[in-house]
């Protein structure tokens, strides 16, 4: 699971310009997740305000999901911890994905092979 911050724009840049290359390398063949934090931020005037003076934004949704395509993640999922929204979907989905189930239920036996999960 990779995640970036929408109130930090440079954050979801990381994921392109570091992080993607990172987990390819030390985790060849990991599925990967690409998870917004803080989604509760982006309609946050302080926040708006504050990145404005930078010429910033929030990060929108279609912003987050057009650099999963990009980087072939599995899911894109968004969560905010503060309203305790998408916070639970986020943590199931990281547990499937790590243990290669199905969306809905444990597929056949647990493979046997070296891995890398990063939670």
């Amino acid at each position: 699971m990779i995640c970036f911050s929408v109130d930090m724009p440079t954050s979801l840049e990381n994921v392109e310009t570091k992080w993607i290359d990172e987990v390819r390398q030390y985790c060849p063949g990991v599925k990967v997740i690409l998870t917004a934090c803080k989604c509760d931020l982006r309609e946050d005037e302080q926040v708006a305000e504050k990145l404005s003076q930078r010429s910033l934004r929030p990060t929108t949704y279609e912003e987050g999901l057009a650099v999963a395509k990009r980087i072939k993640a599995t899911r894109y999922l968004e969560c905010s911890a503060k309203e305790n929204r998408g916070v639970q979907e986020a943590i199931e989905e990281g547990a499937r994905v790590a243990l290669g189930s199905r969306a809905h239920g444990v597929s056949g036996s647990l493979r046997q092979s070296s891995c890398c999960v990063i939670l």
